[in-house]
């Protein structure tokens, strides 16, 4: 289990029912947002309720405050083939040594994509989380009124967005903590 307290953006939703949660990266380019549903059996409703627009009206009810913090370990991984993806959507001239057309980027000839692949990694230990090569860092203090709490013992959702232009790179959730 991760414990920490520190201070971070994170706050209450009363339409979704639930607590957010949002851990910058180093660089402040990219977050981790945990979205923890108050009924420890919330999450399909959650899920079934929540939208794009519902999305972004978290950030409404969070600011930065003093937080303990309790999330679970755990670790995901997943690897696909692009290639069989992209060919899919219809993109398939790029696979194809006749008819691939990289001339803006090379003068080389033939050149086109043989394979693609897409690994994506996200981990949760004590120390923190972690996604590609970025790792949080901690701030230490108090508030008036005493800590925020968001202890993730039960199914939550998590979210890595890209905090520049507001773009989720991934959704996952997590059943059992």
């Amino acid at each position: 289990m991760m414990y920490d307290q520190r201070y971070v953006v994170a706050g209450e939703n009363t339409e979704l029912n639930c607590k957010i949660l949002q851990l910058q990266y180093t660089g402040n380019n990219l977050s981790m947002i945990f979205v923890l549903p108050n009924d420890a059996n919330g999450l399909p409703q959650l899920e079934s309720k929540i939208t794009m627009t519902k999305f972004k009206s978290l950030f409404s009810g969070m600011w930065r405050r003093d937080t303990i913090i309790r999330i679970p370990k755990f670790k995901f991984e997943a690897k696909y083939d692009l290639k069989q993806v992209l060919s899919a959507l219809g993109i398939t001239e790029i696979f194809d040594p006749q008819t691939a057309n990289f001339s803006k980027m090379t003068t080389l000839k033939p050149v086109y994509v043989n394979d693609a692949r897409h690994k994506s990694f996200i981990e949760v230990t004590e120390q923190g989380t972690e996604a590609a090569a970025a790792t949080t860092f901690a701030l230490m203090g108090g508030s008036v009124g005493g800590p925020f709490q968001f202890v993730a013992d039960h199914p939550f959702m998590f979210v890595i967005r890209d905090n520049n232009s507001g773009t989720i790179l991934f959704v996952g959730r997590y059943a059992n903590p």
